[in-house]
């Protein structure tokens, strides 16, 4: 594992266990704005199964995979702030039905082309980021809040990317790269089941 792997492992150690809840953001100083921030994407279920897949698809699809889609990652949540603003609930159906495409392509274990796996990783980013800030204007937070949402954001990415990549590393046999497409078809599973509950929401 890298030394940035290991940078955001220590910091998920550190803020995972606060608490807080997206789309309720208090103000208040800077550093436990952006914990406050970070702690919205980390406790979302729907923002874990946006960024799950594209983290295993990442180490499963190319050995440096994390290094190469991030760019792009990064790119698309920034898109994705003042795009937030545009979009109403049915973001998140859409980002749930987007990440467990990715799920299924992590599971499927194909040799996709670079500029489909970056280009899905800037569509979950912005996806990501939308479904975050869906219903608020842009601007209307402290930027801590936005630093936060986004570091929280990448961190979830890491860490998947992280595990994945850790286990193939250090367990080099076929059936650790199948252990991890199983992992993803489950991710798959439940990214479904809560799609269903959302567009049962958005029909009722």
């Amino acid at each position: 594992m890298t030394r940035t792997y290991r940078t955001f492992a220590i910091a998920a150690a550190i803020l995972w266990p606060l608490q807080s809840q997206a789309h309720n953001f208090a103000t208040g100083t800077a550093y436990p704005e952006m914990v406050e921030g970070a702690g919205a994407s980390l406790n979302s279920p729907e923002i874990l199964l946006t960024l799950i897949p594209i983290g295993l698809l990442a180490s499963l699809w190319d050995d440096e995979g994390m290094l190469k889609i991030w760019p792009g990652l990064l790119i698309g949540m920034i898109v994705g702030i003042p795009l937030a603003p545009l979009v109403g609930g049915w973001i998140i159906a859409v980002s749930l039905a987007v990440g467990a495409i990715c799920a299924l392509m992590a599971v499927s274990g194909a040799n996709y082309p670079k500029s489909l796996v970056v280009g899905i990783a800037t569509a979950l980013g912005a996806l990501s980021s939308m479904v975050s800030f869906e219903g608020h204007t842009f601007g209307e937070f402290p930027l801590p809040i936005y630093i936060g949402i986004l570091f929280g954001a990448n961190l979830i990415v890491v860490i998947a990317a992280g595990i994945a990549k850790a286990l193939l590393m250090k367990l080099p046999y076929f059936w650790t790269r199948i252990g991890l497409r199983v992992a993803s078809s489950w991710v798959t599973a439940i990214g479904l089941m809560l799609l269903a509950f959302e567009m049962k929401k958005l029909v009722a």
